[in-house]
C-alpha cells in the first residue's frame, strides 16, 4: 500500500486504510475527480497570472513561436483539456453532456480551448493558429532579372487576447465547481460504502503510523 501523509484530525493521529480494498470502483472515481481538480487548479493559475500580465502591460495578441507566455497558454489549454481526455488511469472525465449543460457563454469558451487543443496543439490541421509567410527573392534592379533566393518569414502563434484570457478563467472556474460538486457526492458514497464494511475487517487492514521519537 501506498503511504500518504499522516492523518490528523482535532490533534489525534487517525489510522487509515486503502479505500480500494473496500470498493475500486468509487475509489478510482474520486482519485479521478480529485486529479481533474488538480488539472483545473494548474490552469486557472496559469490563465490568471497572463491575464496579470497581459493587462499589466497592454499587451497585444500573436507572438513568435518561442515566447514564454505562449509557451505557459499552450500548458494552460492543455491541463483545461486533460479534464475531457478519456484514460484507464484516470477513469473519470468530464463529457459531452456535461457540456452540454454549460451556459452558452461557457460552451463558447470551451469550444475555443478545445479548438486550440485539437486543431493546432495535438495536431496540425488548422491555419488559424498559426501562420508565416514564404517569399521567393528577387533581384532588384539594375542587377540581372532572376530569383536568387526563397526566404521563410517568422512563424506567428495567434495568441489570446483580454477578453479569451477572462472567458478562460470564468470557464475554468465554472468546471472547477461541477467537479467539486461531482466529487463530494463520490466521496459520500464512498463514505457509506466504508461506514457499511465490518469494522474489524477494516482495522485488520488498516495502516498504522508509528509517531514515536517524532
Amino acid at each position: 500500500m501506498q503511504v500518504t501523509p499522516v492523518p490528523i484530525i482535532n490533534g489525534v493521529v487517525h489510522w487509515k486504510i486503502d479505500a480500494s480494498l473496500v470498493s475500486r470502483k468509487l475509489t478510482k472515481r474520486v482519485k479521478g475527480l480529485h486529479m481533474i481538480t488538480h488539472d483545473l487548479k494548474k490552469a486557472h493559475g496559469i490563465f490568471s497570472e497572463l491575464l496579470k500580465e497581459f493587462s499589466g502591460r497592454n499587451a497585444r495578441p500573436g507572438k513568435s513561436t518561442f515566447d514564454p507566455e505562449q509557451l505557459l497558454w499552450h500548458a494552460a489549454v492543455l491541463a483545461y483539456a486533460r479534464v475531457f481526455a478519456s484514460g484507464e488511469a484516470r477513469g473519470p472525465r468530464l463529457n459531452d453532456h456535461d457540456i452540454k449543460k454549460m451556459p452558452p457563454d461557457m460552451q463558447k469558451a470551451h469550444k475555443t480551448l478545445a479548438n486550440m487543443r485539437h486543431r493546432y496543439l495535438a495536431h496540425a490541421d488548422s491555419e488559424d493558429y498559426e501562420i508565416t509567410t514564404v517569399f521567393g527573392i528577387l533581384s532588384p534592379p539594375p542587377h540581372p532579372r532572376g530569383v536568387v533566393n526563397v526566404f521563410s518569414g517568422t512563424v506567428q502563434i495567434a495568441g489570446p487576447d483580454e477578453a479569451t484570457y477572462r472567458a478562460a478563467i470564468a470557464l475554468v472556474e465554472y468546471v472547477m465547481e461541477v467537479v467539486e460538486q461531482k466529487r463530494a457526492l463520490a466521496e459520500d458514497e464512498l463514505l457509506s460504502d466504508l461506514q457499511k464494511f465490518p469494522l474489524e475487517q477494516l482495522y485488520s487492514i488498516a495502516i498504522v503510523h508509528d509517531t514515536k521519537g517524532k
